[in-house]
């Protein structure tokens, strides 16, 4: 006799795949949205700090990034190495760039440095962990028009 409808096998396959779908944007939602924060608050200040000079804008940027809910613990130090503020008291230009790596299964293990290593030396679990990973390029900017 054949059963109408779903199955016990068919709710365990759709809860995986809904599981899945979760964790995948449990992990690269994130990294995007602080992009999205940080390019807002970059237009702000290109729009409404424009009559400001580049060391004030610099000064004021850690109390403009608390009224975006921007935590300086979501940038990696890159962001902050690469940050450029150009203004001249009538335009600003402010930018920077920054990489963000999301391990769905967490960083390789059997490596002695899990940012440098040769993906063809990896074995077992660390194969599937190096190609379930993510590197994102991020390069917020802004300009006064």
């Amino acid at each position: 006799m054949r059963s109408r409808g779903f199955g016990l096998l068919g709710l365990v396959f759709w809860l995986a795949v809904l599981g899945g779908l979760g964790w995948v944007g449990y992990k690269l939602i994130p990294p995007y949205y602080t992009y999205w924060k940080v390019q807002d608050l970059f237009e702000d200040v290109a729009g409404h700090l424009s009559d400001q000079d580049a060391a004030t804008i610099e000064r004021r940027l850690p109390e403009l990034m608390e009224v975006k809910y921007i935590d300086r613990n979501e940038l990696p130090p890159a962001f902050w190495e690469n940050l450029e503020i150009e203004a001249d008291g009538e335009r600003v230009r402010i930018r920077s760039s920054y990489d963000v790596v999301v391990w769905l299964l967490g960083p390789v293990q059997d490596v002695d440095d899990p940012e440098d290593y040769d993906p063809n030396e990896l074995h077992g679990l660390d194969v599937l962990r190096d190609r379930l990973k993510f590197v994102f390029h991020f390069a917020p900017h802004a300009e006064t028009q």
